[in-house]
């Protein structure tokens, strides 16, 4: 898993932190790669300097410190004035300028006092927030350009589906270009969503190019475009127009959804052969709706999205016309709300002004109430997330919320449509558990014989998956794939393939990853790693055991988001096998009790 001289396993150290280290003096072990800069203890009077350092130079360079037991978390972060008005939720900010009034324990204050110190920072920011911008960010970026770098390689070496040799990655101010050939479009839309995830990353320029293994003829092309299309049980009725010119697809037509457009791209992007996609599908909504109709909607799905901290974000709404302000905490956060703004009704999306930075999803910002919802709303929410799926509109779903626990029943014709709706459910606010009751009843039923043909064609015509033997057996419609491959993605790529095939009722996952042997040591290290440029993970209280290749994960997350992340990104380590063992805080039992 390593890289040359370990650049991959190194927990960075910012300048700016040790900086900070030095002039609390707190003296730097001689190891540097045991130093973990999220978490550094200090001793009592060391806290106590800690806040009296907040206080004094807090409104020049800000300072963060937030107080866990005996732990002090040191965080440098820049703010402009804008940024810091609208964070005044919980006191937060309070407690970051004037730390003296609030109690250790419960970080509350008097509402007179609460007034008073709101006045005196906003005059304080207004004079001081402006000509020190330049400044704050020249001295305190956190995070380097070159770290960056490192991390998105050391990515990219582990997620086999991604042909890292052939990529190269540069950063400047947080821009990531990505420039090269890999030899598949998947390939290429796989090494974007990495560079997303990776804390810092503020906007991605891909110019990777793609040439395939293998050539195809642009009839023959065209052919497997128009079969793909007419073989995925929601893109079939879609009135699409297919041109092919040395392997360059251009997709025309009408849908009533952008969902629509996005799910034919989707399709077409997972045929081999394909070097680019130009999409020139218009989307023509089937009604008119008030800006204000469309404004409440959009709030709501952002609200409701565990991907999505929408508190920092704002909404405008002109004739259709979505325009999405404020800031996220990554890139993927940034793209995910920008698929959640597509409402019914919404003609354009634009989220130039939408910025990203990566202290936004920090846990201190974020109100407790935010990762819970009531029964009857995440219900509500779940049955609106369905309706924007093409393959589950037109479908009667029953949800019902109990305690945190979906339960979905209704009938769909083919598997994607049964998965895509659990999907859904899980990536709403509010939601620990989803019983996925959903029968699927194909409208016309075939051999088993015919439906392993069926799904082995498709895997053959998969740019990723048509290298691999897999074993495919077929019984009363249900499919079980048994073989081995060499990444999670690729797993989750045959498991999709396979529920697209229309006859199929049920995909059964024998599938195993072929991982390298790696050392205790190496995993442990790799995880840590990717804990710290995790977005929603770095800053959250988990402590990892490696013991024989068995992973073991403890302490407190959030929400049952986190909990699915720290379990997925440990299993993409290496591990053999992952005992989750972390408690979720925020859920039905702490707001009942």
């Amino acid at each position: 898993m390593g890289t040359e001289n370990d650049l991959a396993r190194t927990l960075p150290i910012p300048t700016s932190v040790k900086e900070t280290c030095r002039i609390i003096g707190y003296r730097r072990p001689r190891d540097s790669r045991k130093l973990d800069i999220r978490k550094t203890k200090k001793m009592p009077s060391e806290r106590c300097f800690l806040k009296k350092l907040g206080f004094f130079i807090g409104p020049f360079f800000p300072i963060w410190v937030y107080k866990k037991r005996d732990m002090s978390w040191v965080y440098i972060l820049h703010r402009t004035f804008h940024q810091d008005l609208v964070k005044f939720k919980d006191n937060t900010l309070l407690h970051r300028y004037f730390p003296m009034f609030l109690s250790s324990k419960t970080h509350q204050i008097s509402e007179k006092v609460s007034q008073c110190l709101i006045i005196l920072l906003v005059l304080v920011l207004i004079g001081v927030s402006t000509p020190l911008s330049g400044r704050a960010n020249a001295d305190h970026d956190v995070i380097t350009d070159k770290d960056i770098t490192v991390a998105i390689e050391s990515r990219f070496l582990i997620d086999q589906t991604v042909a890292s040799n052939g990529i190269d990655v540069h950063t400047a101010k947080g821009i990531v270009t990505l420039s090269g050939e890999v030899p598949t479009l998947l390939a290429r839309e796989r090494a974007g969503k990495i560079v997303a995830s990776i804390r810092g990353v503020m906007a991605l320029i891909n110019t990777i190019g793609v040439k395939p293994n293998i050539h195809i003829g642009d009839k023959d092309l065209r052919l497997s475009v128009f079969a793909a299309l007419a073989a995925d049980p929601a893109s079939d009725s879609y009135e699409i127009t297919v041109d092919v010119e040395q392997g360059r697809v251009t997709l025309t037509g009408t849908v009533e959804s952008w969902q629509e457009k996005q799910l034919t791209e989707e399709v077409v992007k997972s045929v081999k052969g394909v070097q680019s996609l130009r999409s020139r599908i218009n989307v023509n909504p089937v009604a008119y709706r008030p800006d204000s109709e469309i404004e409440a909607e959009i709030f709501r799905r952002l609200e409701s999205d565990v991907w999505v901290h929408g508190g920092l974000i704002g909404i405008m709404v002109d004739q259709g016309h979505v325009t999405l302000t404020g800031t996220v905490g990554s890139l993927a956060e940034k793209n995910t709300a920008y698929s959640d703004a597509w409402v019914s009704g919404v003609i354009k999306v634009n989220v130039d002004p939408l910025r990203v930075e990566w202290w936004a999803r920090d846990r201190m910002l974020r109100n407790p109430k935010d990762l819970f919802s009531s029964d009857t709303r995440a219900a509500q929410a779940i049955r609106t997330a369905l309706t924007y799926d093409p393959r589950l509109r037109d479908v009667g779903i029953h949800v019902r919320v109990v305690a945190g626990t979906a339960v979905l029943t209704g009938i769909v014709n083919n598997t994607a449509a049964k998965h895509a709706a659990e999907e859904t459910t899980r990536n709403t606010v509010g939601i620990w558990r989803v019983r996925n009751f959903i029968k699927v009843r194909p409208t016309v039923r075939m051999p088993d014989n015919d439906l392993e043909q069926r799904v082995r064609e498709a895997f053959t015509q998969h740019p990723i998956l048509d290298r691999y033997e897999l074993k495919i057996t077929a019984r009363n419609g249900k499919v079980s794939l048994e073989g081995y491959l060499h990444s999670p993605t690729e797993m989750v790529q045959a498991i999709r393939t396979a529920a697209r095939v229309k006859g199929v009722t049920d995909v059964v996952n024998y599938l195993e990853i072929e991982y390298f042997e790696n050392l205790d040591e190496e995993i442990w290290e790799e995880i840590m790693r990717l804990f710290w440029w995790d977005p929603h993970l770095y800053d959250q209280d988990i402590s990892v055991i490696v013991e024989e290749g068995v992973v073991t994960l403890k302490g407190i997350v959030p929400s049952m988001m986190e909990w699915r992340l720290a379990r997925k990104i440990a299993k993409e380590s290496g591990a053999d096998r992952v005992r989750n063992r972390l408690t979720v805080k925020y859920g039905p039992d702490f707001y009942s009790s």
